[in-house]
C-alpha cells in the first residue's frame, strides 16, 4: 500500500502518553491564619524528581494508539499457510480390476483393503469416485465429496471379480470419456495384478490422460501356477472325437483328472500328471452324437486357486445347415450356377434350396444358415422386409447387383447409392475392365488367385458408404465385392451379376472357389454357438416372434420383441450355457472366459516401471483468485490489528476510572 509509511508516521503520537504520564500538577492546599503581618515573607525552594506513572494504563494507551495505525498502514507478515488451504483438491478416481484372474487366492481381499486405504486417506478438499474394470469399465460410485466417502465405502462392499478380460490400453484410452467433467487434478489408483496378458500391443496405449497422476497398486502374488481348460472343440479329421486343450501346467503340481460331461451326464475321464510341459493334449472319442444339440462340459477336477477357468462350456450343433438361393425364375442359369458352387462345398456341407422370389414368402428363413440372392433388383415390398429382417437378426446374406438393380436409385437391404454412371453400366461395352485390388486377407477371399483374368463388361457402379468393407475394387476405382454390416447381420454383394453380357466369371475356377469360401464364411459367421465372455451373443433369433434370452443361472435377460426395428445386443457376462427361446424351439450359446485371462504371467520388472513413469504433462489451469490468495506466502494482519484495537479501546476507560489517582492538592 502506497500510503502505508505515511500512516506509519502516526506511530509518533505515542510521545502524548508519556508526556502526560510525567506530568504531575502540584496543588496545594490552603489553610485559615489571622494575619500575616508578622511572618517574614521567604522564597520557597523545591526539587522534584519527574517519573512515569499508572504503568498499566500507559501500557493500554500506548498499544491502542500503536494498533489503530498499525491497522491503517495494513502490515503483511511472513505465513506459512497450512496444508489444507495451500494444496488445491484432486479427484482421486480408484480404478478396481475385476476381471477373472483377480478370484485367485487373495487378490481381491488384497485390493479391497487398497481401496479402503485410499478412501480413509482422503483430505477435506478431495473428490473420489469408484470404477471397475474388466472386458467393460463402469462407474460404481461418485464423484463424491469427502464426507461422503461412506457411500464409497458402501459400494466397495458389494463388489466382487467378475470373469471378463481386462485390457489395460483400453482402460487406459477411454480414461479420458469417464473421468473428465471434473476441473480438480486427477489421480488414478489402478488397483490390478498387473497380468502380462492384459497389456495392449502398443505400449503407448497405456498412457494416462493429460494431466492426470498414474498410480499402480499392485496386489498380485509373485507364484502364479495355474491350469486350465484352453479350448474343446470336435476334431476337424474325425467328427467323433473331442480335442481338449490344458494349459498352465508346471512341475510340482498334483496330478489332476479331466472330466467330460455331454448334457449333463459324464462320458469320459482321464488323468493328468504334470511334467516339464506347460500344456496337455487330450482326445475323447466314441462321442456317438447323433442329429441335435448338445451341452458339453470339459472339467478339471479338483479345483485349483482360481475354479473359474477349471470348466470349459461347448455347444457341438450335429445339424446339417442349410443355404436357400432367391432368384427372379427358380430354373434359371444363375440359380443353377450358385446352386452348384455351393454344393460343391464340403467342409460345411450345406444342403441347397432354390426358390422364385415369388414363393419367398412360403420359406421359413430363420432355418437357412445362409440367403443367396442373384439380382438385388427382385425383392421388393414385402419380399424385400422379410430378407431384411432375416439379415437385422443376425443372418447372412451373398447378393449380386444386375440389371434390375441397376434400374433403382438406391440398392435394397443395403441402400446403398447406385451412382450416376450406372444407366452407362447397363449398355454393353467392347472394353472389358478387370480387378485391380484384392484384400486378400478377408476369409472370403482366401485363396485369391484367378481374379485377374476375369472379364467385366457391365457393372452397377455404387457409392461406397462409411462402414463398408471394399474387398475387390475394379481398374476404375469402382467396388466389385462389398461387406456390408445390416444389423447384426453380414451382406457381400457383389456389383456384377452372372451373365455373358455382364462377365465371364461363370467359366473361370475361382468363381467355384470364391462361393464355396463366402458360404463358409458367411455360415461361420452367422452359426458360432460359442462365445468369450464380454462379447455379444449370436442371438440367432430371426423370425422368432416373443423370443427370450435367459443366463446360465436362469434368469431372463432380455425379451427381444421389445427390441422392434433394432438388432438385439445382449452381452455374456457370466460363463456358461445361454438359452433362446422362441418360435417353439430353444437354441443353447455357449461362453467362456478369454484364455489369456487364465495365465497368470506376471509384466516384467522393467514394462512396469516403464509405466509407472509414462505420464502426459499437465493442462495448464485459469489462475484461481482464491486459490492464489490461500497459498500465498504473506498474510495480511490489520483485521487483527483493528480487532486489537476496538477491544483496547473498551478496556482503557476501565483502567482509567478504577486506578487513575489524582492528587487533590498532596504528593501522591
Amino acid at each position: 500500500m502506497l500510503l502505508a509509511p505515511v500512516f506509519l508516521l502516526g506511530l509518533l503520537a505515542i510521545g502524548l502518553p508519556l508526556w502526560l504520564h510525567r506530568f504531575q500538577r502540584d496543588t496545594r492546599e490552603k489553610q485559615p491564619f489571622a494575619s500575616l503581618m508578622l511572618l517574614e515573607p521567604t522564597e520557597i525552594q523545591r526539587s522534584r524528581r519527574h517519573a512515569l506513572q499508572y504503568l498499566l494504563l500507559l501500557a493500554l494507551r500506548i498499544a491502542l494508539l500503536a494498533a489503530i495505525v498499525l491497522a491503517f498502514a495494513q502490515p503483511a507478515l511472513p505465513w506459512r499457510t497450512p496444508l489444507l488451504e495451500r494444496q488445491p483438491g484432486m479427484l482421486h478416481v480408484i480404478v478396481l480390476d475385476t476381471s477373472l484372474s483377480m478370484q485367485h487366492g487373495e487378490r481381491w481381499k488384497r485390493a479391497i483393503e487398497q481401496a479402503r486405504r485410499v478412501i480413509d486417506r482422503l483430505s477435506p478438499a478431495d473428490r473420489a469416485m469408484l470404477v471397475t474394470a474388466d472386458a467393460r469399465i463402469r462407474i460404481v460410485a461418485g464423484p463424491v465429496d469427502a464426507e461422503a466417502a461412506d457411500e464409497l465405502r458402501a459400494a466397495l462392499s458389494s463388489l466382487e471379480p467378475g470373469v471378463g478380460r481386462l485390457d489395460y490400453g483400453l482402460l487406459m484410452t477411454s480414461a479420458e470419456n469417464w473421468a473428465s467433467g471434473e476441473a480438480l487434478p486427477k489421480r488414478l489408483h489402478v488397483i490390478t495384478d498387473l497380468q502380462q496378458s492384459a497389456t495392449p500391443l502398443q505400449f503407448a496405449d497405456l498412457e494416462p490422460p493429460r494431466g492426470s497422476e498414474l498410480v499402480l497398486v499392485d496386489v498380485g502374488d509373485t507364484e502364479f501356477a495355474n491350469a486350465y481348460v484352453a479350448s474343446a472343440a470336435v476334431s476337424e479329421r474325425n467328427s467323433d472325437v473331442l480335442e481338449v486343450v490344458v494349459r498352465g501346467l508346471t512341475s510340482g503340481m498334483p496330478p489332476r483328472e479331466v472330466v467330460l460331461s455331454i448334457d449333463g451326464e459324464e462320458r469320459g475321464r482321464q488323468r493328468i500328471v504334470p511334467g516339464p510341459s506347460r500344456e496337455e493334449r487330450l482326445a475323447f472319442a466314441g462321442l456317438g452324437l447323433s442329429t441335435g444339440e448338445y451341452r458339453v462340459v470339459v472339467a478339471l477336477e479338483p479345483e485349483d486357486a482360481l475354479p473359474a477357468d477349471d470348466r470349459f462350456h461347448l455347444v457341438i450343433q450335429r445339424t446339417e445347415p442349410r443355404a436357400l438361393v432367391i432368384a427372379a425364375n427358380r430354373a434359371g442359369d444363375d440359380a443353377a450356377y450358385f446352386e452348384a458352387a455351393v454344393g460343391a462345398l464340403t467342409a460345411p456341407r450345406l444342403a441347397v434350396e432354390r426358390v422364385a422370389v415369388s414363393s419367398l414368402a412360403e420359406s421359413p428363413l430363420a432355418e437357412y444358415a445362409v440367403l443367396i440372392v442373384s439380382d438385388a433388383g427382385i425383392l421388393s415390398g414385402e419380399t424385400e422386409r422379410a430378407v431384411e429382417r432375416y439379415l437385422a437378426s443376425g443372418g447372412t446374406v451373398l447378393m449380386t447387383a444386375g440389371p434390375r438393380a441397376a434400374a433403382r436409385e438406391t440398392l435394397p437391404l443395403s441402400r446403398h447409392r447406385i451412382a450416376s454412371g450406372a444407366r452407362d453400366a447397363r449398355r454393353g461395352s467392347s472394353r472389358a475392365t478387370r480387378v485391380s485390388a484384392v484384400e486378400e486377407s478377408h476369409a472370403a477371399l482366401r485363396d485369391a488367385s484367378g481374379w485377374r483374368s476375369v472379364r467385366f463388361f457391365r457393372h452397377v457402379p455404387i457409392e461406397p458408404q462409411a462402414d463398408d468393407s471394399v474387398l475387390i475394387r475394379l481398374e476404375n476405382g469402382d467396388p466389385l465385392l462389398v461387406e456390408h454390416r445390416v444389423g447384426a447381420g453380414r451382406l457381400l454383394l457383389l456389383t456384377s451379376p452372372l451373365g455373358r453380357d455382364w462377365n465371364d466369371l461363370a467359366i473361370h475356377p475361382v468363381f467355384v472357389r470364391f462361393v464355396g469360401e463366402a458360404a463358409r464364411y458367411l455360415t461361420g459367421a452367422a452359426a458360432s454357438p460359442n462365445v468369450v465372455v464380454g462379447a455379444v451373443l449370436p442371438t440367432d433369433a430371426r423370425g422368432r416372434s416373443g423370443a427370450q434370452v435367459f443366463d446360465p443361472d436362469g434368469r431372463r435377460v432380455l425379451t427381444l420383441s421389445d427390441l422392434a426395428g433394432a438388432a438385439p445386443r445382449v452381452r455374456a457376462e457370466k460363463a456358461g450355457f445361454y438359452e433362446i427361446r422362441g418360435g417353439g424351439r430353444s437354441t443353447w450359446i455357449a461362453a467362456n472366459p478369454d484364455a489369456r485371462e487364465s495365465d497368470l504371467t506376471r509384466m516384467p520388472p522393467e514394462s512396469i516401471e516403464r509405466w509407472r513413469r509414462l505420464q502426459s504433462p499437465a493442462e495448464p489451469q485459469p489462475a484461481d483468485p482464491a486459490a492464489a490468495s490461500a497459498g500465498s506466502d504473506m498474510k495480511a494482519i490489520w483485521p487483527w490489528l483493528l480487532a486489537l484495537a476496538v477491544t483496547l479501546a473498551f478496556i482503557e476507560p476501565l483502567v482509567a476510572n478504577s486506578h487513575l489517582y489524582v492528587r487533590r492538592g498532596g504528593t501522591a
